[in-house]
This record gives C-alpha cells, structure tokens and sequence, in this order.
C-alpha cells in the first residue's frame, strides 16, 4: 500500500507509530484483497475511509461479513501476520480515473484515455519494459463494470498503445449510459527495448516518444501531453 502511495519512484518507509496516520485517509479501496461487492456494500453504509473502518465493532463486522470482516478490521488497524513474499518482477502497470460527475463526454473521454495511456508508456520507457496486452474497464453509473482486453505485439510507444485503448473502450461502451469510471492496464510486461524498423511509422513514434521523455525527465512526467491528451475537465 505505501509503494502505491508513492509513484513513480516506489519507496516509502512508514515507521511504527505513523501506520495508522498513514493509513487513515486512504480509500477502503486500497485495501489489498478488498473485492468489488464487499466495496459497494461497506460504501452503502457510509464506510468510505480506512479510518471509518477501523472504528467499526467487531462484532458488527463478522455479522454482516464473516470472518472476512474481521480480516478487514485487522488491515485497517495495520495489522497483518501475512508471510512477506520475496520480491517479484512486476508483471502489470495500470490507471484509472473516477469522474467527478458521471459523464457521457465520449470526446473528452477519448482525451483521459489518451494521457493515461502515454503516461503508462512514459513509465514502461522509463523502466526499460514492454507489454503485450491491454485492458480497459469502464464502470457506468449502474456501477456495472465492462473490461475488454486484447494481445498485441509488444511495444511501449504511445501511438500504438492509444490507438487499441481507444479500440477497446469502444468495444466496452456499448449501452450509451453515464460513465463513472475508466481504467487502463498493461500487463505481460516483459523487459527490452523497442525493435524498430527503418522507414516506418514506428520509428517517427520512437523518434518522438524520444523526444518527449527527454523534456518528461527535466521537467516533470506532465510537463507535455499530445494535444489529444490535454487534460479535462472530468
């Protein structure tokens, strides 16, 4: 949870005595482990924050969900006997974004997806890593989730990474409702560097990709944007 809370570089040291501080503001969301339904039933009943949580009785939590909700409590409270697990290669990156109103703006949706997705690429460059698949998740206001996921050659330039997003949120937008959240994940990452091809379009994408993260590292990873990424307001 501290490594989430600390991107891009992933390191955060939280002593003893500021694991509840830390851990009080944040979504119940965070909680690794922490399903969809169980989510959405915890929301209903104003439970919002890890700090409301955390101050709910035991009992009342193993009534409405077992012995998971004493689980729960525990994470709240910082308390986890878990084993560590040993490091491991990550293996996926992602992003989402939860509107502040529920939209239908497909024009300034298309935009979110394209800023969200070159600065993913930005972190797969940056990383020296590529991917071979895309996931897009859309939850309308029904909070009904729609992901569409799709294989592709593996790469890390922004053009063609937008291009299949765009393609998949259009797959999963299919009942022309309110929007309330968009999602983007890239996974089957694996180490390397992008093959390129003389005289191609992938070597204009590199060539600009190049260009663009030499001004991301001098001055910040949203210190430039294509203007199909602008942000807006959502």
């Amino acid at each position: 949870m501290a490594t989430n809370e600390c991107k891009p570089n992933g390191e955060l040291s939280i002593e003893y005595m500021g694991v509840q501080p830390f851990l009080n503001p944040l979504s119940i969301r965070k909680i690794p482990g922490l399903g969809e339904k169980t989510f959405i039933k915890l929301s209903d009943m104003g439970i919002k924050r890890i700090h409301e949580l955390a101050q709910v009785h035991p009992e009342y939590m193993t009534s409405i969900l077992g012995k998971n909700g004493i689980w729960l409590l525990q994470k709240a409270k910082g308390i986890d006997d878990s084993p560590v697990i040993p490091y491991q290669e990550q293996k996926t990156i992602s992003s989402q974004m939860t509107f502040k109103q529920d939209s239908i703006d497909l024009v300034a949706i298309n935009y979110l997806l394209t800023s969200m997705v070159m600065d993913l690429a930005f972190e797969l460059r940056q990383k020296k890593k590529q991917t071979a698949c895309i996931t897009v998740t859309v939850r309308y206001s029904t909070r009904e989730d729609v992901t569409k996921q799709a294989s592709i050659p593996y790469t890390a330039l922004d053009g063609t990474l937008i291009k299949k997003t765009k393609e998949l949120f259009k797959q999963a937008y299919q009942k022309r409702i309110l929007i309330r959240l968009v999602g983007v994940r890239l996974s089957n990452l694996v180490n390397g560097f992008e093959q390129i091809d003389l005289y191609t379009a992938s070597e204009e994408q590199y060539s600009l990709c190049q260009a663009m993260d030499k001004i991301r590292r001098r001055f910040g990873p949203h210190s430039i944007k294509l203007a199909s990424g602008m942000d807006l307001n959502l």
